[in-house]
């Protein structure tokens, strides 16, 4: 379809047309391909922009691995210190429970020494009674004198026969506080084994180790591993009850978790102080309140076994005996 125009001056037509022509030498222009050096100059421009994000990227995966590393430091020093203060209150009640178990153990001998002079009393009271029924031939003073004595030493019994009843209810009450107390020093000194028993500075380790891998990740890690996600293994096969892996390249792995060593095997003093507690604790335990698991964990104490142990007796062999093994714990 062509178009035609009719002006009154020539000048509008040779403007018509050199618009006509630009037109359609834009249109040319827009649908001709470019040339090498173009689409070079464009495939650069992309790289570099694409090198721009990727930069960024990496900046920002930095700086959030930065941040959680230092949240996780300071969650696990907040926590260390927890830890510390709990310790200084578990020994501070253990203290307090010993101190209260030697005054009433102190009130106790009051107690019973209260008991045996009430009783010496009383054996002189029945001696002089004894002594006016046989001698039934003695002066009247004299006889006048025993008896006013026998009174006086009645009396006497009698007021001791009180204090030692009221001592008898101070007694049964110190019992009580003393076992009580008792309780409380042995569930402070559990407190203070388990506490200490826990590496302080373990936590915090894992908190740098954990930050330094992030860092590792935000520096290229994480696009090495996308490069070889092409090459995934196959899954690994499982029999019915899951027990048998086809795969055994993992249990030649280093297992830095069974090296550990818990704070009580670093610091000798603080294990002799926790061995002198379990000494004192055991010698006051009632071998007829022990339960299932204080035998089970008095057998593992006398073998020498522990948590880490444990773990690694479970790591040796192939995969499906340590899944049996685990499971006949």
């Amino acid at each position: 379809m062509d178009f035609v125009f009719f002006a009154p001056r020539l000048r509008i037509n040779k403007r018509i047309l050199a618009l006509c022509m630009g037109n359609h030498e834009l249109y040319m222009r827009r649908r001709k391909p470019d040339t090498i050096e173009v689409q070079q100059m464009k495939a650069q421009a992309q790289e570099e922009k694409l090198a721009r994000k990727q930069e960024r990227e990496k900046l920002r995966k930095e700086t959030e691995a930065r941040e959680m590393a230092e949240k996780k430091q300071q969650e696990y020093a907040e926590r260390l210190r927890q830890m510390q203060a709990e310790m200084e209150q578990r020994q501070q009640e253990l203290t307090t429970a010993r101190d209260t178990i030697m005054r009433l153990e102190e009130q106790l001998r009051q107690v019973q020494a209260a008991k045996e002079e009430f009783e010496r009393k009383q054996r002189e009271l029945e001696d002089m009674m004894r002594k006016l029924e046989n001698d039934k031939l003695m002066e009247t003073e004299e006889k006048t004198r025993l008896e006013e004595a026998i009174r006086e030493k009645q009396i006497e019994v009698q007021r001791m026969q009180e204090e030692v009843n009221v001592k008898d209810e101070e007694t049964r009450r110190l019992q009580e506080e003393v076992e009580e107390a008792r309780r409380r020093q042995q569930e402070a000194a559990e407190a203070l084994v388990q506490a200490s028993s826990t590496p302080q500075h373990h936590h915090v380790a894992e908190a740098e180790d954990e930050g330094e891998n992030d860092e590792e990740l935000a520096n290229g890690e994480l696009g090495k591993r996308g490069s070889c996600s092409s090459e995934e293994e196959p899954a690994l096969p499982l029999t019915a009850n899951g027990a048998e892996f086809t795969n055994h390249e993992n249990e030649n792995l280093p297992r830095p978790e069974e090296e550990r060593s818990t704070e009580v095997s670093k610091k000798k003093a603080l294990g002799d102080q926790l061995e002198m507690l379990s000494k004192e604790l055991s010698a006051m335990k009632d071998d007829a309140k022990l339960t299932r698991n204080d035998i089970l964990h008095q057998e593992n104490v006398r073998q020498g076994r522990d948590k880490y142990k444990t773990l690694r007796e479970i790591r040796k062999g192939n995969t499906k005996r340590r899944v049996d093994q685990f499971e006949n714990m």
